[in-house]
């Protein structure tokens, strides 16, 4: 799948580069869209930035409304509990109660409670209890089967009973209390409540001998329209809260924060927030900006006009292809024609059907392809005597060479001491001079470059034989060739300095256990040669080197890889293009070199192939 793609990627790389419609409007697209990303993120950030500041203003707008909305409304409240618990009339009749749980008293200490409290459509109950928890409580939901206070939740009573006492004995003003517990009333479970206590005198009470509490407790409604008027708009980015005097959220739109303290939720949405103080119960205020839903809010923004934004560059660049085409017309027409001559490998002419700049072009095409004929006569021509002078001048090489060392007289005389040491009874020497000479014997005599894997493959192996009987216990080694690639021709002398490589460098400083390996055998069209050794490898700067050489580049140090430098300029004349060598080596574990050699083509072989005929 990955090959697949990769192929169409490259395909289409191809097809770009090869039309000039398509390179401008890849260019046109990259720039306008470019821009357009840039303008979009500029633009979002300042209208992001436009957008926070205005938002604080206006959550300090909401806030100072809200506060003082609510201030005004809680001092009612706190005005109807103070006078409530001041009335010597209440407290006379919860006394009264207390002592005697009559009807006749429920009734008086009820109508008492209920006409101070008729206009207050707020409130959801009225509690008077002592140190030992609840006395009395008319709860304004009488239909409830529950009631507000019970067993389960007396401890609060008492609990906040002895903070009254202690904030009495303290001295500490105002004389009132605010909780919030129990936050629902269990009779209405949607209906949240929030509670405010003073202490019951009288009209004629010492202040510290207070020996009951008168607790009412009210509906969060007024602290909810400030929570719910932020979520009445769009702006899903602000939060409206209220806590406590101990950070507590005890008023939020979504109940599951209720409870919960405001640094864990500030900390689990990474939001931000603004607080106002509310100064007659002590509780904050608060508007939180998440600036992640506000960006994704901006996004949507700058989405919609994005989309029309590319719709239009769309239609643009529809328009500019139209256009295009129209004016190069004319060229596309030159490209056919130019195609079709690569192709029939006949150098037709272009038919001219206009006289504007592009058809210029196709004049001077048609006038370039009369001189490219003569120029290619010219250059055939002057190619062919290249080459004989190049065969020459081997030849003389050759015969230079011959002149120099007489092959004959140093194998005849080779052989001589071969009978010497035959005679001598030392049979070693006589082998190995007997694979000398007929080395040398193969490099003399063999003057044609090409010749047949197994003549190749004998010389390898006596020249291993050779170095083996030198380096004793350094090495070992095994030749091995098929019999279906033994007939078949190869340029000469083409593995040697791979081979010599290998010992020389490959086992240098090795005592004993190297090993070496040449193996040919055929793969499909090809002969497969491989040469692997377990030597110290090459270091990472000459393989670099030699990995250049047999991919066919230029190197530059020519202290390196000369034989291997020198085969391979052979080996790629003798083979063509299809000629491919492969390297791996890693320093320490040894170096493996695999040849993929095609059926020779070529002029040389050609030619030296009918020598060896």
């Amino acid at each position: 799948m990955c090959k697949l793609i990769g192929k169409l990627i490259r395909k289409l790389i191809s097809y770009i580069k090869s039309h000039i419609i398509c390179q401008f409007l890849l260019v046109f697209s990259i720039t306008i869209i470019g821009i357009s990303i840039f303008f979009q993120l500029y633009l979002k950030n300042q209208y992001y930035n436009y957008l926070t500041e205005k938002q604080y203003l206006m959550e300090i707008a909401v806030l100072d409304n809200a506060k003082n909305n609510l201030e005004f409304t809680l001092k009612e409240y706190i005005n109807i509990g103070a006078e409530m618990a001041t009335a010597e009339e209440i407290c006379q009749c919860a006394d009264a109660y207390k002592m005697d749980k009559s009807g006749r008293n429920q009734l008086d200490l009820q109508s008492e409670l209920t006409s101070r409290t008729r206009n207050s459509n707020n409130l959801a109950a009225i509690a008077i209890f002592d140190k030992n928890g609840l006395v009395f409580q008319y709860d304004t939901y009488r239909t409830s089967v529950d009631s507000l206070w019970s067993e389960d939740n007396n401890n609060i009573l008492i609990q906040q009973f002895n903070n009254m006492q202690e904030k009495i004995e303290s001295g500490i003003v105002p004389r009132y209390l605010v909780g919030t517990e129990p936050v629902i009333h269990p009779g209405k479970q949607k209906q949240e409540l929030f509670h405010l206590y003073f202490p019951m005198i009288g009209s004629s009470r010492n202040i510290n001998e207070v020996d009951m509490v008168l607790c009412l407790s009210y509906k969060t409604d007024i602290m909810n329209q400030f929570v719910n008027s932020l979520h009445a708009t769009d702006l899903n980015y602000l939060h409206g809260y209220i806590t406590d005097d101990k950070g507590i959220i005890i008023c939020h739109r979504d109940n599951q924060y209720i409870g919960m303290d405001e640094y864990s939720y500030l900390s689990k949405s990474q939001m931000t927030s603004l607080s106002k103080k509310m100064d007659n119960i002590g509780w904050k205020l608060n508007i939180a900006f998440d600036g992640q839903q506000a960006m994704q809010y901006v996004d949507e923004i700058y989405g919609n006009g994005m989309r029309v934004y590319y719709g239009m560059i769309i239609l643009l660049i529809g328009l500019i292809c139209l256009l295009l085409n129209y004016i190069i017309r004319p060229i596309w027409r030159i490209h056919t024609a130019m195609q079709r001559i690569a192709s029939t490998q006949e150098k037709e002419k272009i038919e001219i059907l206009g006289t504007h700049e592009v058809w210029q072009l196709a004049i001077n095409y048609n006038e370039m392809v009369d001189a490219l004929d003569v120029k290619q006569q010219e250059i055939e021509l002057q190619h062919e005597r290249m080459l004989e002078s190049i065969e020459r001048q081997h030849q003389a090489e050759w015969e230079a060479l011959g002149t120099q060392i007489n092959g004959h007289f140093i194998c005849n005389t080779l052989n001589t001491i071969n009978y010497e040491a035959m005679e001598g009874g030392n049979y070693q020497v006589s082998i190995l001079i007997k694979k000398l000479s007929n080395i040398l014997r193969y490099c003399f005599e063999q003057k044609e470059k090409s010749v047949y894997f197994y003549q190749e493959f004998a010389w390898i192996e006596q020249y291993l034989y050779l170095m083996k009987s030198r380096l004793e216990d350094v090495f070992d080694y095994h030749v091995e060739i098929d019999d279906s690639v033994g007939n078949f021709p190869c340029c000469k002398l083409i593995l040697q300095p791979f081979v010599e490589n290998a010992i020389i460098h490959g086992f240098e400083g090795v005592q004993m256990g190297g090993w070496l390996e040449v193996k040919g055998e055929k793969n499909g069209e090809c002969v497969k040669i491989v040469i692997q050794d377990n030597g110290c490898g090459i270091d990472a700067e000459r393989a670099d080197i030699i990995s250049k050489i047999i991919q066919g580049q230029d190197v530059d140090n020519l202290k390196v890889g000369i034989g291997i430098r020198n085969v391979y300029s052979r080996m790629k004349l003798y083979y063509g293009d299809k000629l491919k060598i492969e390297m791996d080596t890693k320093e320490g574990e040894g170096t493996k070199f695999v040849f993929w050699l095609p059926f020779p083509n070529g002029r040389t072989y050609q030619r030296s192939l009918n020598k060896i005929k």
